[in-house]
This record gives C-alpha cells, sequence and structure tokens, in this order.
C-alpha cells in the first residue's frame, strides 16, 4: 500500500503499482528522503497527520512520522513562513533534548522535502490511554494512581528544562506493551517557558477541554497548564465523557463538582489531588510536579488510605486521636437522658464528658455528673439584678468554666463581661469586657484546645483573649460578612474559623449578610482565606487536622479541605438549619444536629449517610463526641441532654 501525501486528498490509500494517487492524481513517492516508506495512517487533523513508517536504513525498524503543513498553506508572506518555521524547528529540538528520558520518544530525523515538514520520531509499540478507555472501561482509582506516580515524573523533568508540552490528553499518552510504562507523546505545540516564537494560528493552541482557560485565552504559558491538562486527563479516565461535553454545557463551573459526574465514588485523599490539578483558575492549583509528586510519596501503601496535605499553603500538623470504631452492622440507641431544671437556660458539656455545666435565670450555675446526676458544685453569681446570664463553656483542660453576663441598654446594644472561674473552687480568675450588637445571642465564645485563648464575637467583629493575662489579645472584623455566627479553633489552636451571614442593624432592618466561611492566624491575625458556598447563615463549624465542616441555615452542611479550599462534598438530608456538627475522634464521622431535631451521622470520606437518630423535641444545640468511647452527647433547646452509643 503506497500512500498519498496531499494533505488535501480524502483518500490517500494506493496500490503499490500506481505512480499517481488514484483519488487526486498528486504523485506518489515510494520512499520519503529515500529510506522511510508509510505504512499507515495513524491520525489527520488540521494541517498535519501521523504515518507508521519502517527505516529501509535501519533493518525495517518501525518509527513515526509526523508531516506537518504544506508551505502553500501558509498565507504568502514573509513573517508566517518564518514562524512556520520555527515551531518546526523547536518541535524537532525539543525531541531533540528531551528524548533522552525514557518515557519520550527519541528524534530520528527531520526535514523538508516538496513543501512539507516532516519529523521522524522512535516508534512506540502500545495503545494510547483514549483507546484504552474505549476497549476497557473507565479508569480504576489504582489505574489512576499509577498513572499519576509514572507520568509525573517525565513532566518534571520536561519542566526541569523549561518546556510546556501545552497539550496532554488521554490521546498523548501511550502505554507501552513491552514495559506498561506511560510515554508522552507529541510536543507540537510545546514550547519554553520563556520562548518568544509566537502561534501560527490558534489552532495549535492546545485542546479544548483538556487546556486551561487561561492557555485558551492566550496567556503567558505556565507549567501549571500541563498539571491542569493531567487533572482532566484523569477526570475523563474517570468518568469516560470528555471534559468539553461539560464545557458546552456548563462553561468552567462544573470543574469544583466534577465528582458528581463519576459513576464510582473516589477516595478523598485521590480527589484532592485531582482537585489541586483540576482548578478552575491555574494559579490556585499546583504550580510544581514535584508538588503533586511530594502528596503521592506522603501515601505510605495506597493514596486511598491518607488524606494528603496540599503543599504551598499554609498547613496544620495531624493530631493524632484515639481509636473510634462504627460498625455497620449495629445502631444507635440514647442510653441516658437528663432533663434540665426549671429556669435552665444554659448547659455545657465537659470534653470528656464526665460532667456538665448549667445556668439558671437566678444566676447560679450548678456543675454536676452526666450519668448520676450528682451535684458537685453550685456557682452562686453576686452580679447585679438586672443582669442574665447566658451561654456556658467548659476549657477542654476543665480547669475552668467561662459564662457570660450582659445587660440590654439604651441603644439596643448588650454591655456585659465574660466570666472565667475555677471549676473546683468556683473563684473568678478574670472578667473580660464585651459589647454585643443589638438582638446578638451571644453563644459564639470557645476556648483554644490548650485553654489558654477565649474568642467570641459581640457581632461583625471577632475578639480573642489571653487567658493567661486576662488581656485581649486581637480584634477581628468579619464585617463583610454580616454577623459572625460560628467559631471554631482547628485542632491544633493555630487557625480560627468564623461563619458569617445575616444580621440585625437596627429595629425592622434586616440584613441578609454574606455566609463565607473565614480562616484566620491564630498569631497574628491575618486573614488566610475564605470558603464560599452556602446560600444562608454558618451556623456550625468543626475542625479536624485537614478537613472543616459548615453547617448552615440552607439546611446544608459542606466538607471542605480547608488547606486548600477545595469543596469535597455537598450533605443534604437535614429539612432545616444545621445549628450543630462534631468530628468523631479518628475524624471518620461527622455528626450534625438540626433544627428539625434530628441527629445526622455521616461518612466524611464519600459523604454518604449512615444514620439519622431521633428522639429530641426541638432544635440540636450541640455535639460532642467522648474521646476513646463510641459515644455521642447531644445538648437540645428544650435544655435536654442525651447520651447515645451504639448497641
Amino acid at each position: 500500500m503506497s500512500y498519498c501525501l496531499n494533505l488535501n486528498c480524502w483518500k490517500p490509500e494506493n496500490p503499490d503499482s500506481h505512480k499517481f494517487c488514484q483519488n487526486c492524481g498528486t504523485k506518489l513517492i515510494p520512499l520519503l528522503k529515500s529510506r522511510y516508506q508509510i505504512t499507515k495512517l495513524i491520525a489527520s487533523g488540521g494541517l498535519q497527520r501521523t504515518y507508521l513508517a519502517i527505516d529501509a536504513d535501519r533493518f525495517n525498524t518501525q518509527c513515526f512520522i509526523k508531516q506537518f503543513a504544506p508551505l502553500s498553506k501558509i498565507p504568502a508572506n514573509t513573517d508566517a513562513f518564518k514562524k512556520a518555521t520555527m515551531l518546526f524547528e523547536q518541535e524537532a529540538r525539543l525531541l531533540l533534548e528531551l528524548g533522552q528520558h525514557p518515557q519520550i520518544p527519541s528524534l530520528l530525523a527531520y526535514f523538508e522535502q516538496d513543501q512539507y515538514f516532516y519529523l521522524v520520531e522512535e516508534f512506540v509499540d502500545g495503545d494510547n490511554l483514549l483507546s484504552e478507555l474505549s476497549q476497557q472501561g473507565v479508569f480504576t482509582e489504582e489505574k489512576i494512581q499509577e498513572l499519576l506516580i509514572n507520568l509525573l515524573a517525565v513532566i518534571q523533568f520536561i519542566h526541569d528544562r523549561q518546556v510546556i508540552h501545552r497539550d496532554i490528553k488521554p490521546e498523548n499518552i501511550i502505554r507501552c506493551r513491552s514495559q506498561g510504562k506511560f510515554i508522552l507523546i507529541d510536543f507540537g505545540v510545546a514550547q519554553y517557558l520563556n520562548s518568544e516564537i509566537p502561534d501560527v494560528s490558534s489552532a495549535i493552541f492546545g485542546t479544548p477541554g483538556y487546556a486551561s482557560i487561561e492557555q485558551m485565552q492566550g496567556h503567558k504559558a505556565a507549567f501549571a497548564d500541563d498539571l491542569y491538562s493531567l487533572g482532566a486527563t484523569c477526570f475523563h479516565l474517570l468518568s469516560g465523557i470528555h471534559p468539553y461535553q461539560l464545557f458546552i454545557r456548563y462553561s468552567h463551573d462544573w470543574i469544583p463538582h466534577w465528582r458528581q459526574h463519576l459513576s464510582h465514588p473516589v477516595s478523598v485523599a485521590l480527589g484532592l489531588i485531582i482537585d489541586t490539578l483540576f482548578r478552575q483558575k491555574v494559579t490556585l492549583g499546583y504550580q510544581s510536579a514535584q508538588d503533586v509528586i511530594r502528596d503521592l510519596q506522603t501515601q505510605p501503601h495506597s493514596i486511598s488510605s491518607i488524606i494528603p496535605i496540599i503543599p504551598a499553603l499554609p498547613t496544620v500538623p495531624v493530631v493524632t486521636s484515639p481509636a473510634f470504631h462504627l460498625p455497620t452492622t449495629q445502631i444507635w440507641r440514647c442510653i441516658h437522658t437528663v432533663t434540665g431544671d426549671y429556669g435552665c437556660n444554659s448547659i455545657a458539656i465537659s470534653h470528656d464528658g464526665q460532667i456538665f455545666a448549667s445556668s439558671y435565670h437566678d444566676k447560679s450555675i450548678k456543675i454536676r455528673n452526666l450519668y448520676s446526676g450528682e451535684l458537685r458544685r453550685i456557682l452562686n453569681e453576686d452580679s447585679p439584678s438586672h443582669f442574665t446570664i447566658s451561654g456556658l463553656k467548659i476549657s477542654p483542660d476543665m480547669q475552668t468554666i467561662a459564662n457570660f453576663e450582659g445587660l440590654v441598654i439604651t441603644g439596643g446594644s448588650t454591655n456585659g463581661v465574660i466570666k472565667i472561674r475555677n471549676v473546683d473552687t468556683g473563684k473568678i480568675l478574670h472578667s473580660l469586657d464585651c459589647a454585643l450588637a443589638w438582638g446578638y445571642d451571644l453563644k459564639h465564645f470557645f476556648f483554644s484546645p490548650d485553654s489558654k485563648l477565649l474568642t467570641m464575637s459581640g457581632g461583625d467583629e471577632i475578639y480573642l483573649w489571653n487567658l493567661e493575662t486576662g488581656n485581649r489579645s486581637l480584634t477581628l472584623s468579619h464585617a463583610s460578612s454580616g454577623w459572625v455566627h460560628s467559631l471554631a479553633f482547628s485542632p491544633d489552636g493555630k487557625i480560627l474559623a468564623s461563619g458569617g451571614g445575616a444580621a440585625w442593624r437596627s429595629w425592622g432592618s434586616y440584613e441578609v449578610g454574606d455566609p463565607t466561611i473565614k480562616l484566620w492566624n491564630v498569631s497574628d491575625g491575618k486573614l488566610l482565606s475564605n470558603l464560599a458556598g452556602h446560600s444562608d447563615s454558618v451556623l456550625s463549624i468543626a475542625f479536624s487536622s485537614e478537613i472543616l465542616a459548615s453547617g448552615s441555615a440552607d439546611k446544608t452542611i459542606k466538607v471542605w479541605h480547608f488547606n486548600s479550599g477545595v469543596l469535597l462534598h455537598t450533605l443534604t438530608g437535614h429539612s432545616a438549619a444545621v445549628l450543630s456538627l462534631a468530628m468523631s475522634p479518628d475524624r471518620k464521622i461527622l455528626a450534625s444536629g438540626s433544627d428539625d431535631g434530628t441527629i445526622k451521622l455521616w461518612d466524611i470520606s464519600i459523604g454518604k449517610l449512615l444514620y439519622t437518630l431521633t428522639g429530641h423535641a426541638d432544635g440540636v444545640l450541640s455535639l460532642a463526641f467522648l474521646p476513646e468511647q463510641n459515644t455521642l452527647v447531644s445538648v437540645c433547646r428544650d435544655q435536654t441532654i442525651k447520651v447515645w452509643q451504639y448497641k
């Protein structure tokens, strides 16, 4: 079989006996450059074709030949000719330099003949990943892991030499049959990082669906463009859906929700890596292949066994926790209920779940054993009669207890103090002056994990006190997001999260606010990032070492990887606002309490609902998992406490 080399010929195959193409009449060339015999047309598109050929000068070994635009197709001006020539020579030089890597085809020759450019490359025996996808179906997580580990080293190699591929996609990755390794091919639109060679046309600017929006808009090429394309490739192989099909329907808005298009879920760990590869803005994703490799190397056995911390962003060290087991074959039951006394207005549970404190309208605070109800101490308040007590918190070290005492004054604001007392003696250690905006219900004050700091909000500001000195250390402004409706410290106490939302500004004036979550550096008060996605006030926040969960008045729970800002899951099922959240000690289970009176338990890694607990008659205001026990404690608005265990 002979092949017509006229790119405009739609039927290039000819019998060997013909000297001219039977379709277009072009003279046939038996051997290119008197040595290469074309044996098969592999691909054709635009102004180029790719052929399989044999090299008569190398014992008839196979090779690939790439034919590039005839000069007659380039507008008749010197600049266009020079650009085409420079691009062709650049690709050849790139292959000459990069072909030393065993997973990049070597350059065998390049030349011009009959006003066509030809580039001869080393033959790779294997199928590209688009063919493999078609033949074998969507890739498993293990196959994607193999691809990432294998190919990232190649990408790092070319980036170290200041080269950007600009067209990574399944068709340009071949799995070698003999070695099983992945070969990166087609450097036709590759360029050096600071190349001054302009493109001939937009036709060689990458492939829609795989190219980043910045690349498609003509921005300066960056290494992150290749990493984005690798993320898009992983999505295509996992889902079987070409990314461009979704771009046509949803533009770039679908990218953060790519998991919804998978037939099978992926682990949180792999999902986070793909999230950071496949970002709407490449400047927010991985900036080097080495960063991705580092994340992959943190996995001791399997990428599905651990959640990585994304580098190049503020990270939080992993905090080890006691084991917490949740057998799926057993059910959760309420094993104990504590009913609040008459006049009780607030309840707090100790970190170990052994004691609870309750405050009353007569301004007394009672501390009791949770299970026996035995009264351990009564703290009598000597504040003015027109003050009221609202809100209680017991410090994690169980040495101190905090409560707010306040008075509504003219103008609508509330003046008062947060009193810090010794749990055993009742002695007041600090009185922290504070003011609240009109209508603000002070329930958002919390101890840091080491019990050395206290944070609270009085409306659109957040305050932090040093409990060793009693001095206010920071004041943070949250005004752009309305009032603060939730606060939480990260497990190491270095990051404070605040949830914003609706606010009353004056009588009859209601402001919706911006329901974002803000992450603050506790040491200097610097705003680290914003997490946006809820449509109503963020009423509850819970942390683990890498994950943040947020509950909202919009009835949903969102699960975030807070270092990268990636939204992992949106959990739905509650019929009213989500008022409280808690993470299990092993960070695998998330509990959510709602104004609908139910508690739901979720598998946080896949966003699956495991159980729904019923029994409360009103909103569930607080939740706490007890360490080293498969136990959950809940506090209801009706001032009852329930203790849940699985049986």
